[in-house]
């Protein structure tokens, strides 16, 4: 029941996978940005 549901749901908010999707790509790539630049720092302080 509930997976019909979500699927119902999916279906007509079929605008929210490309939200969910750059959210995520945002979320992706600051988070190897932020990684990078923690890694930079390291190397600059050792």
């Amino acid at each position: 029941m509930l997976i019909i549901m979500t699927i119902l749901v999916f279906a007509n908010f079929g605008g929210t996978w490309s939200v969910l999707r750059i959210t995520l790509l945002v979320i992706g790539v600051t988070g190897v940005v932020g990684s990078a630049i923690y890694r930079i720092i390291q190397i600059l302080r050792g």
